[in-house]
C-alpha cells in the first residue's frame, strides 16, 4: 500500500506542475504584444522614440535599440531584423515597487520559477520555468561604477527567445576557427 501511494504521488506531480501551462496562457512569446521575431520598424512604431545604440555594446550580428519612458528604459536586442530579447530596466525602484512588480509577473506567468546564480552584479533574481520559447527573468543587480565601488541597485526584467538564442549560438559556433 505504501508503495502504491508513493508511486500514485510520484504519477500526480507532473500534471500538478504542467497545470500552469495547461491553463489559459496569459502571455504571448514574445515581449507584451510584439512577438519575437518582430521588425524594428514594428517595434518603432509601438515605441517611437527608439533609438539605436551603440554597436560595441552589441554582439555581432545584432542590432540593438532603447526607448525611455519616465524612468524606465527598454532596450530591444534583433538578430537579423528579428527581435529576440528585451530587457526592462527600473532605476531607483522601491521595495514596495518591486513587490508590485514581483507580484505582476508571478499573475502573468505563474508561480513555478526558481532562484538565478548570483554573481557580483546580480544580488538574486528568479526565472520563471515557462513550456514555451518565452524566456522571463527578475533580477536585483549592483550598479558598479569603473572603480568597483556599489552606487545603488537598479532591477531588470529580462525576455528572450531561446530558440533565436540558440540560433545565435549555432552561427557563432561556426565562425569558430581552431
Amino acid at each position: 500500500m505504501k508503495k502504491f501511494c508513493i508511486c500514485l504521488l510520484l504519477c500526480l506531480i507532473p500534471f500538478f506542475i504542467f497545470a500552469q501551462e495547461s491553463s489559459e496562457r496569459k502571455y504571448i512569446d514574445g515581449y507584451e504584444d510584439l512577438e519575437w521575431g518582430t521588425t524594428i520598424e514594428k517595434v518603432r512604431t509601438k515605441y517611437s522614440n527608439l533609438s539605436k545604440e551603440w554597436d560595441a555594446d552589441c554582439m555581432s550580428g545584432e542590432e540593438c535599440y532603447s526607448a525611455y519612458s519616465g524612468s524606465v528604459r527598454r532596450i530591444f536586442r534583433f538578430y537579423n531584423n528579428k527581435l529576440y530579447w528585451v530587457r526592462v530596466i527600473y532605476d531607483d525602484i522601491t521595495q514596495t515597487q518591486f513587490d508590485a512588480l514581483s507580484d505582476k509577473l508571478i499573475s502573468k506567468y505563474g508561480s513555478l520559477y526558481f532562484d538565478i546564480d548570483k554573481d557580483e552584479n546580480t544580488k538574486f533574481g528568479y526565472e520563471w520555468l515557462l513550456f514555451t520559447d518565452l524566456v522571463v527573468t527578475l533580477s536585483v543587480n549592483n550598479k558598479i561604477n569603473g572603480f568597483g565601488a556599489k552606487l545603488g541597485e537598479w532591477v531588470g526584467v529580462t525576455y528572450y527567445s531561446k530558440s533565436i538564442m540558440k540560433e545565435m549560438q549555432t552561427v557563432e559556433s561556426e565562425n569558430i576557427e581552431l
